[in-house]
């Protein structure tokens, strides 16, 4: 006489007898086995078969949220950072609109945003008078860091730029910003690849590419633009400059050592 536990057993390995108990009847009627016992095959078949959906629909659910974790966390993602080309000026651009201010939900601008923007014809022009720093992934630009010296900036802003005049009232060390040779700089990273370390990779670049041309680099940053400030302090090592007569930014720089 067969166990319980062997017909328990034998229903796990031929789910093809319980497929005929539910198709003919008369084989139930017919069997050696009990009614009971019939039905405890028929009962532990349901089970394996109810486990086997659900694990498969849990095994469905986890591969969707994976792939989409992916797409959001590009982390094994290639990244490369270079001088820029003429190819990387579209993306730069493209990346600088997105992370501007004016393109930005309030409750985003904590992670970070832009407040100047800088047209193709001017960032091909920054990439040949200075250069620019980009990182270049899979799916594009990643990020940058791009220089303005005065001319750039006027071009930019036009000469209603309330920025450069405050150059001769803030101070670095004793001596009037705007008696330095300075360069201004921007910098943006895309917000999938931040967390990734990206503009402390950027930046011994973007200060390599300065050396020898400039003496003071500058960082104007809005007081609300708390994330870019941690970065150019905390990352960059730069300092705040004295003197600053605008409430609303801060004025930031780094001595470009040779």
């Amino acid at each position: 006489m067969t166990t319980l536990f062997g017909s328990m057993q034998l229903c796990a390995k031929k789910p093809s007898s319980l497929r005929r108990f539910f198709i003919n009847p008369a084989i139930i009627r017919h069997s050696t086995y009990s009614p009971r016992r019939c039905l405890l095959h028929i009962f532990f078949g349901l089970a394996i078969h109810i486990r086997t959906m659900v694990m498969q629909s849990i095994r469905g659910y986890l591969k969707c949220l994976i792939q989409s974790n992916s797409m959001i966390q590009p982390a094994a993602t290639k990244i490369e950072i270079v001088r820029a080309m003429p190819c990387d000026l579209a993306g730069v651009r493209a990346l600088q609109e997105k992370n501007h201010k004016d393109n930005l939900p309030q409750e985003k601008r904590a992670d970070g945003y832009i407040s100047l923007r800088t047209e193709l014809p001017l960032l091909e022009r920054i990439r040949r008078d200075i250069g620019i720093v980009a990182c270049r992934s899979d799916c594009g630009i990643a990020g940058f860091e791009l220089p303005l010296d005065k001319s750039h900036r006027l071009e930019a802003r036009g000469e209603n730029d309330v920025i450069l005049p405050t150059f001769y009232s803030i101070t670095y060390r004793g001596k009037a910003i705007a008696e330095y040779c300075w360069v201004s700089g921007q910098y943006c990273v895309d917000a999938p690849f931040r967390g990734m370390g990206i503009p402390g990779m950027m930046h011994p670049e973007f200060l390599d590419m300065l050396k020898g041309r400039f003496e003071l680099l500058v960082f104007i940053v809005a007081s609300t633009n708390t994330r870019s400030l941690h970065v150019a302090k905390d990352k960059f090592g730069m300092v705040e400059a004295t003197g600053n007569v605008l409430r609303t930014w801060k004025t930031l720089v780094q001595e470009i050592k040779d």
